[in-house]
């Protein structure tokens, strides 16, 4: 139990290490491109938006079931549930932070 527990906590910080890369590379890349100035050092500012997004990965990846070992053992399968969970977790995050920016 105590392993199973483990290795589901080390697969929701992993993944949330490659959405905060994720994030941090989109936000470098939209910033210089919108300065003009290409991959210049800068100071970039952590937005709610990537704990939205963070909580609705790891929200839609646990009800789609992704955190279970049964989902590895079927490729197909495992593609199509991750595929379905990362769609999820963008509309989440994206009507989420619509409707909080919105007047």
């Amino acid at each position: 139990m105590i392993r199973r527990l483990s290795w589901i906590v080390g697969s929701a910080i992993l993944d949330g290490a490659v959405l905060a890369t994720a994030y941090f590379i989109a936000l470098a890349v939209r910033s210089d491109i919108a300065s003009g100035h290409y991959l210049s050092p800068g100071t970039y500012v952590i937005g709610w938006s990537l704990c939205v997004m963070l909580v609705a990965t790891a929200v839609s990846f646990a009800a789609f079931g992704l955190y279970k070992t049964e989902v590895y053992v079927y490729r197909p399968l495992l593609l199509r549930t991750l595929f379905k969970g990362a769609a999820t977790a963008l509309v989440l995050s994206a009507v989420t932070v619509y409707f909080v920016k919105s007047p």
